[in-house]
């Protein structure tokens, strides 16, 4: 009787934690902001990227595209035909990603060459992707991280952030191994001394985590706030930008682009100001000076900041470089 009990008592716990488990992966209404909430180990990168979303398309039906997402992690299983190393789960998913076959009906995912700065505000979602099959530096690993966390939520993965770009860093358990893993190139491997010499990553940014750092998830989905700040700040809705700037930062202390976003969006406030008094011909009130002092301030130390970190703004010789780079593959595909 007393072996029962224990094996019943195994099992209601191990159910309980495959519940768990299972919960992470759910959307019940959630909000960006709940995230502060849970803890690292609870961030499931496909919910919470496609909760990001949800904050710019209210009509987005992220229960659909966790549907979507999980069953293509369960074709992935069925490839694996019962494999249970961890490369042979990496190589299952690149596979089911890259390779045309019935698995993706003959149409792999690929690079947008025509948007591959993910400059359209919608091409940097995940839905997107899955809709369009065309993704670029942010939703490629994106997507890639969301299988392996299906295909097996024990997998180590890490987003890691280069100037301009985002890639996988992925452990093998049974080598040892540990694979810089490039997603817009095929999920082939790369070295850190090439994103070193391709990006011109200088040491102190490596030093201070800046670059070349394996992100806790909450640190992924900070990055991918990132899109909406800068959204609303172009839309000059700066309140709002800021608040999502500052969420940022708290999830990633370390962002560059919180950081960065931070201290333009309170330059943008403290101008915002300054226009308007000038445009009354008036001059400030005690408070508008006061604001416009202190905005022009704690701008001026996030610079100093992102600076010090190691951060550096992008030249337009980087962004020619990087988009010749695209060019020539353009010209390969079409030949």
């Amino acid at each position: 009787m007393r072996s029962l009990s224990l094996f019943i008592f195994g099992m209601v716990f191990l159910c309980q934690d495959v519940l768990a488990q299972q919960s992470h992966h759910l959307y019940t209404g959630q909000t960006i902001w709940d995230i502060t909430d849970i803890t690292q180990d609870e961030v499931n990168v496909g919910l919470w990227s496609l909760i990001v979303a949800k904050e710019l398309d209210p009509d987005l039906d992220v229960a659909h595209y966790l549907y979507r997402l999980d069953d293509k992690a369960e074709e992935i299983k069925r490839m694996l035909a019962g494999r249970s190393r961890d490369m042979d789960k990496f190589l299952a998913i690149r596979t089911f990603i890259y390779e045309p076959g019935s698995w993706n009906d003959f149409s792999p995912f690929q690079y947008d060459l025509e948007d591959p700065l993910g400059e359209i505000t919608q091409s940097r979602f995940l839905s997107t992707y899955l809709d369009s099959k065309l993704g670029n530096c942010i939703t490629m690993p994106l997507f890639m991280a969301a299988l392996m966390e299906r295909v097996d939520p024990e997998l180590e993965f890490h987003a890691v952030l280069v100037p301009l770009h985002m890639f996988l860093r992925f452990y093998d358990r049974q080598s040892g191994d540990v694979w810089n893993v490039e997603t817009t190139n095929g999920a082939n491997p790369a070295r850190n001394s090439w994103y070193i010499e391709q990006a011109g990553i200088q040491q102190e940014s490596i030093d201070s985590g800046l670059y070349l750092r394996d992100l806790a998830h909450k640190e992924f989905i900070a990055e991918l706030i990132g899109t909406i700040a800068r959204y609303h700040r172009f839309n000059e809705n700066y309140e709002l930008a800021l608040s999502y700037a500052e969420l940022m930062v708290e999830l990633n202390p370390k962002s560059a682009v919180g950081i960065v976003q931070k201290a333009a969006i309170l330059s943008s406030i403290e101008y915002e100001i300054t226009k308007h008094v000038q445009a009354i011909g008036g001059a400030f009130t005690e408070e508008e000076w006061n604001k416009v002092q202190e905005y022009r301030k704690t701008s001026s130390q996030y610079i100093q900041k992102a600076f010090a970190m190691g951060w550096q703004p992008e030249s337009p010789e980087q962004r020619e470089a990087y988009l010749e780079e695209i060019e020539r593959e353009r010209n390969t595909r079409s030949n």
